[in-house]
């Protein structure tokens, strides 16, 4: 699991499939979430279940992933169970 985004956002992972995406930032922040192990993320404080795209990997030796877009609020978080 990896996060493609600007400086100050970070990700936060445990080995029950939960995340937190977190932004230090002053203005809002598009970020992308990429997962081999998830299809779907719940937002478990609004209930939201994100759908995730489909993409390959970049060089033939790296697995397929889903990813996952979002804009965060500036100096806010949120947090995500994965699903299949």
């Amino acid at each position: 699991m990896r996060i493609e985004g600007p400086a100050k956002v970070s990700l936060f992972a445990d080995d029950k499939g939960s995340l937190i995406v977190e932004s230090f930032r002053d203005e809002p922040a598009a970020v992308t979430v990429l997962t081999t192990e998830a299809t779907s993320l719940k937002d478990l404080v609004s209930g939201e279940v994100i759908a995730g795209t489909a993409c390959k990997g970049r060089h033939p030796a790296e697995p397929a992933t889903t990813a996952f877009t979002m804009t965060l609020a500036p100096h806010s978080y949120r947090v995500f169970q994965g699903g299949r």
